[in-house]
């Protein structure tokens, strides 16, 4: 409430040194890989509930919509892919979801984001703990589960290779999928890097 229009913090401040962090929400800049250029653009928030349901209903609904009988009866099934994208920590309204679950504020605490220990380690890890369990709910509630439901609502099935180096618990997410999925890579020599041989495994139902 200190800052002016501008972004300048004016305030008076206890004796003492000082160091002013200044927080923002701005996107990860992270985009989609597998997509012909007319498809491509930023990745969408996996947190937001709202923003997962304009993604479905102008992709997947979009589609839909356009079909007719022959090609609905064709169209089995939506794929997620492996995550890739990396970490995400905020969404809108997130302090507040946040507080809802855990049941302490937030935005004291946005110091243990910089990796900066607040008070004392023990308390900081619990900060960074709630943290993480808080966007590994989100991502499961309001982007693999949602879809999951959108799906089952189309009659479609879910496909998904359920793992990746993202902020959701794997195998929780595993159960939701109808066609479980993964890959492995494979060069002769497991004591060299893989250099471009893969091969991707598929559990699918039969008929």
């Amino acid at each position: 409430d200190q800052l002016n229009a501008d972004g300048v913090l004016s305030c008076t401040l206890p004796a003492g040194e000082w160091r002013i962090v200044y927080f923002g929400m701005i996107t990860t800049g992270k985009k989609n890989k597998t997509a012909p250029k007319p498809g491509l653009g930023l990745e969408c928030d996996k947190m937001s509930k709202p923003i997962a349901r304009h993604h479905f209903d102008s992709y997947i609904g979009s589609l839909i919509k356009q079909m007719g009988p022959e090609e609905k009866a064709a169209f089995k099934g939506v794929t997620i892919d492996s995550y890739e994208v990396g970490a995400q920590n905020w969404t809108d309204g997130f302090d507040q979801l946040f507080k809802e679950r855990n049941g302490y504020d937030l935005i004291p605490n946005l110091v243990c984001f910089t990796g900066r220990v607040l008070g004392n380690t023990e308390y900081t890890e619990r900060v960074l703990w709630d943290l993480r369990h808080t966007v590994s709910d989100l991502v499961y509630e309001n982007y693999f589960l949602y879809f999951s439901e959108k799906c089952r609502a189309q009659g479609l099935g879910l496909t998904a290779e359920p793992y990746g180096p993202g902020p959701f618990d794997s195998s929780r997410v595993a159960k939701l999928v109808d066609w479980p999925m993964t890959e492995f890579w494979y060069t002769g020599n497991p004591n060299k890097k893989a250099t471009g041989w893969t091969w991707t495994s598929q559990m699918v139902g039969s008929g």
